[in-house]
Order: structure tokens, then sequence, then C-alpha cells
């Protein structure tokens, strides 16, 4: 675990960085985010639902809220497991660990609502959320609140 303290984006305050280099480096693809996250007022952005790298630096992001959309299946013959779309683009996956080895109702095009979510890294390099049983009370399956710009809906 780094100690080294994150500098946020001096814009919108809700992307974080190891440095100058990486912020620069990343730019082209926050740019829009930045954006329209900049337009919102102040506690519009406090309400705005975590991404996967802002649930990556938490780890577990107790009071926080994740909203993903599912774009694609992944087959398994264990468990569910999807490929699924941030509110800026970043895909990871997520995969069902639960007693009914799926996600009652996430299909493609499906937003998963997650409330306190986790992060996770696979055995096989991926990361994304690992949906345990427990996890189940503080999922919703339906559009979210917040539209996903339509360069990053499939």
């Amino acid at each position: 675990i780094s100690t080294k303290r994150l500098q946020q984006c001096g814009r919108c305050k809700m992307q974080a960085y190891c440095d100058r280099d990486c912020q620069v480096t990343h730019w082209k693809a926050h740019k829009k985010e930045c954006k329209r996250v900049k337009k919102l007022g102040k506690e519009e952005r406090k309400d705005l639902p975590i991404t996967w790298k802002q649930l990556e630096e938490f780890g577990t992001a107790t009071g926080k809220t994740l909203e993903v959309r599912l774009i694609e299946q992944e087959f398994s013959p264990m468990r569910q497991v999807a490929l699924c779309k941030d509110r800026v683009g970043i895909v990871k996956r997520v995969a069902a660990y639960n007693n009914s080895r799926k996600i009652p109702g996430f299909e493609p095009g499906k937003v998963m609502v997650w409330k306190n979510p986790r992060f996770h890294y696979f055995m096989d390099g991926s990361s994304g959320a690992r949906i345990e049983e427990s996890d189940l009370k503080d999922i919703t399956i339906d559009k979210g609140t917040i539209d996903f710009p339509s360069e990053y809906v499939d």
C-alpha cells in the first residue's frame, strides 16, 4: 500500500492522480468528464456515483454509490460474469459469488447501483467487483440515476 498522497484534478476535484505526469497523460481521456462535472454545483458533484478508479483507491467505499452499466456477459460455467462500464467509460469485471451465482435482473444494458461497494482483484489479474450474498441488499438493478454519455453506451 502506498503512503503517497494523491493529487486531485484542480478543475473538477473528482479525479485523483499520483503526480503531474499521470495527470497530463490521462487528460485526453478525462477532459470530457471533467468539463461535464465542473458544470455541476458542489452539492451535485458530491452526489455523483464513484468511478471504478475511485473505488479502487477506496477499496471499500462506505457511504458511496457505484453505478455501472452491463455491456457484455462473459462466458463462465460457474457464475455470472459481466463487463461493466462506469460513468466515465472505464470497463471492469463484475462476478457473482452469491448463492445463486448470478445477480437477479442484471442483463446487458441494465445499470447496477451498489451502495457501499468493494473493489476486488481477481486471480487472473483482472479487477472490478465480487458480489457476495451479503451485498445483494445494497444492490438495485435499474436505469440508474445518472445518464451515461452516449459515447459510453453500447
